[in-house]
């Protein structure tokens, strides 16, 4: 008797493992739609997203910029390029997590490991979270919406700006220091 109840319980289990996914095909278009992304972002080409971004579509990156359209976020990676220099490389690999759907919009949700990696060759490497919503759209995922958050608290974007500020007020220190023995050997000569 005790055989009966182990058998169903590993039909059920089978019976289940063979329920598939009904938004496997949708999740597969998702990650392709990422892959994309991962390889524009290591380009600095968003342009060549067009087709899988909606003309409407709005981003809000690390940096808290928010921006509506993608000539204006792929001006803003044109920026950031300019900003950490010519020859440094700015790297970005995705991490997928959940995804939610409902009907013809779906929320992505995961991690990025993200580096800058600058011509001197000094690395800073972070962690961000984001959220994507896509929209199907004649049969077709688009993105819609992005969001991507940086720790405000353990950053290394933020260490490395502290660190360069502490150089600058040490050296600034250092010669009013030296300023301050000079003026101080010219009095008391006087």
């Amino acid at each position: 008797m005790k055989i009966l109840p182990f058998s169903l319980l590993l039909l059920l289990s089978i019976a289940h493992a063979q329920v598939s996914d009904p938004h496997a095909a949708d999740r597969d278009a998702l990650w392709a739609i990422g892959a994309r992304y991962e390889q524009a972002i290591n380009q600095a080409d968003l342009n060549s997203l067009a087709d899988s971004v909606l003309p409407d579509a709005s981003a809000v990156f690390m940096t808290n910029d928010e921006l509506k359209g993608l000539p204006a976020m792929q001006a803003f990676i044109e920026g950031v390029q300019k900003e950490i220099g010519e020859g440094s490389v700015y790297q970005v690999k995705l991490r997928p997590g959940t995804t939610e759907f409902y009907g013809d919009l779906a929320i992505a949700h995961g991690e990025s490991d993200e580096s800058v990696t600058f011509k001197n060759g000094k690395q800073i490497t972070y962690v961000t979270k984001w959220t994507a919503v896509l929209k199907k759209v004649d049969g077709t995922w688009k993105a819609l919406r992005l969001h991507v958050s940086l720790n405000p608290i353990d950053n290394p974007i933020i260490d490395l700006k502290d660190g360069l500020r502490n150089w600058i007020w040490s050296l600034g220190g250092f010669f009013v220091g030296v300023l301050g023995v000079v003026l101080f050997r010219t009095l008391r000569r006087a």
